[in-house]
């Protein structure tokens, strides 16, 4: 082979490991910043969502702990065997509940017992020391907020119209809610619970 074969040959060569070369480090430099564009978009969507998932829960712990305030409401923990009491606060908390258009207000006694829900046909007496807010709040004294699941039967329990909801979007009947428990605390003890929240679609 003749040298100036042998050289346009050897620059073909050169030529045509920088392309590949070329070709790895560009295909790889597109990959990672893809990677990482999309890594850092996530992180924003997550972060979004975070904030709107505050910006719902964190309105409903306030309510609560302004409610755990309430001198009724503490008059009733403390003598939760006043009828007339019992229903005064009730027809109030009620009020409030529509008006905040929460689908849940419970009232728990210390042991995290349900001495009244404000909806209809407000049953009471069962237990929710178990509960994903409530126990929290019996272990610790602090309040308690985020998301939690409910079964069917909760959900019947709290009343009707939410079990119809869940059903209606979705075939998994369970509802999330979002919501807080409160402590309410007199003299450095707990004398019960204000328990508030918003139910919606699981699945």
């Amino acid at each position: 082979m003749k040298l100036q074969a042998k050289f346009n040959l050897g620059i073909v060569i050169i030529f045509a490991i920088l392309a590949v070369v070329i070709a790895i480090v560009t295909i790889i430099y597109v990959n990672n910043n893809t990677i990482r564009e999309a890594e850092n978009r996530v992180s924003i969507y997550m972060r979004s969502a975070w904030e709107i998932h505050n910006g719902k829960v964190e309105p409903i712990r306030s309510g609560a702990e302004i409610l755990a305030q309430n001198q009724r409401i503490r008059d009733l923990l403390q003598d939760p065997e006043n009828e007339d009491l019992l229903i005064a606060v009730s027809q109030k908390l009620e009020a409030i509940r529509q008006e905040e258009e929460m689908d849940i207000l419970n009232v728990l006694a210390p042991d995290g017992t349900v001495l009244l829900r404000t909806r209809y046909p407000y049953n009471k007496g069962d237990n929710l020391a178990d509960d994903s807010f409530v126990k929290p709040v019996l272990l610790t004294q602090q309040s308690s907020a985020g998301n939690a699941i409910l079964s069917l039967e909760r959900l019947d329990i709290e009343g009707p119209g939410l079990v119809e909801r869940t059903i209606a979007s979705s075939e998994d009947p369970r509802g999330m809610l979002a919501g807080a428990a409160v402590p309410v605390i007199e003299d450095g003890r707990l004398i019960g619970i204000i328990q508030m929240g918003n139910c919606g679609k699981y699945g």
